[in-house]
C-alpha cells in the first residue's frame, strides 16, 4: 500500500496533511545549500539569539521547514524559515541549533549516520522540543543529496534526490520508530556505527538524546544497557580507536587532533594524560 492509499484511511502519525503536501511537492520547496544568497535580514534579537546557538558536526543533515517565521543560518547567510525552506547541510557546516524562544516553527531534521537516516521532528512553543520519528536504510533512498552540491548540474538532480528521499520518508512514517518517547534499536546501532567511523567527534550524550529526540536519562540507560557503556566512555573507545587507526596510517598528532575534534594538540595531548592507565 502506498502512502497516497493511507491518506484515503487514516492520518500520518507525524505529519498533518499540509505537511505532506508540502514535502511531496519539490515545486514548493527553496533549497538553500552552503554558499546560497540570501537577502533575509533577522531583527537584533533573533541575531542576538544566533551567535550563541550555533554548531556543526561532522554528519550531514537536511532541515524542512514545514511551518515558522523568522530565519534560518546556513553557514554564515540567514536564510527565511517560512514553510518550505530546506537547507541541505553537508558535515562540517554550522548552522541554527534549536529555535528561537517563542517560535511556532516546525521542522522535520534528517541525520545521515551510520548507514541511516535519522529523521526528527522539531516543533517550537514556550519550550522547544524534539520528537522521534524513525530510521531508514539510506540506500533504499537512492542517490545520496550531497553528491550533487558541487556539479553543474546540481540544482535539479539534487532536488531529484531529495524528493526520492522524502518519499520514503513519509512512506516510513506509518511505522515510527519511537512510540511514547521509546528509542529505536535500528536508531540506536546507527548512531553507534557513526561514533565508531568519525572517532566520537563532534558529539555528546545532549546532542545525541536531541537527534532522536528523547531525554538525556532516558537516552543514557538505553545506551548503557545495549553497549555496556556509558556514551562518554564509548566516545572515549572510540576516539582511542580511531587515534590508533591514524598513527598506523602515518597521521600526525596534530592532525589526529583535528580529526577528533579537539580544539588544539595540547588538549588532545590533555585527553590522552588524563586517560593513560
Amino acid at each position: 500500500m502506498s502512502w497516497s492509499d493511507h491518506l484515503d484511511t487514516v492520518p500520518h502519525p507525524f505529519l498533518a496533511d499540509r505537511d505532506l503536501d508540502l514535502l511531496l511537492t519539490p515545486s514548493m520547496w527553496r533549497i538553500a545549500c552552503p554558499g546560497s544568497p540570501s537577502g533575509f535580514s533577522a531583527d537584533r534579537a533573533e541575531s542576538s539569539w544566533r551567535r550563541r546557538h550555533r554548531h556543526a558536526h561532522p554528519h550531514a543533515e537536511v532541515m524542512v521547514s514545514l511551518a515558522g517565521d523568522g530565519g534560518f543560518a546556513v553557514g554564515d547567510p540567514v536564510h527565511d524559515a517560512a514553510a518550505g525552506l530546506v537547507a541541505v547541510l553537508p558535515g562540517g557546516t554550522a548552522h541554527d541549533c534549536g529555535l528561537v524562544p517563542g517560535s511556532t516553527a516546525r521542522q522535520l531534521w534528517l541525520a545521515w549516520m551510520g548507514g541511516r537516516i535519522l529523521v526528527s521532528r522539531v516543533d517550537g512553543g514556550s519550550d522547544w522540543s524534539t520528537r522521534g520519528v524513525l530510521a531508514i536504510s539510506a540506500a533504499a533512498c537512492g542517490t545520496d543529496p550531497f553528491a550533487f552540491l558541487a556539479c553543474a548540474d546540481g540544482s535539479q538532480r539534487l532536488r531529484c534526490a531529495l524528493a526520492t528521499v522524502l518519499i520514503q520518508v513519509v512512506e516510513a512514517g506509518w511505522k515510527p520508530m519511537t512510540a511514547g518517547g521509546k528509542l529505536h534499536a535500528d536508531a540506536l546501532e546507527a548512531i553507534c556505527r557513526h561514533l565508531e567511523a568519525g572517532g566520537g567527534a563532534g558529539h555528546s550524550l545532549a546532542s545525541l538524546a536531541r537527534l532522536v529526540g528523547v531525554s538525556r536519562a532516558y537516552f543514557s540507560r538505553r545506551f548503557r544497557a545495549t553497549t555496556g557503556r556509558t556514551v562518554g566512555g564509548f566516545i572515549d573507545r572510540c576516539r582511542s580507536s580511531r587515534a590508533e587507526q591514524m598513527r598506523r596510517e602515518g597521521h600526525s598528532e596534530t592532525g589526529i587532533a583535528q580529526a577528533l575534534g579537539f580544539s588544539s594538540p595540547q588538549a588532545w595531548a590533555r585527553w590522552r594524560r588524563l586517560r593513560r592507565p
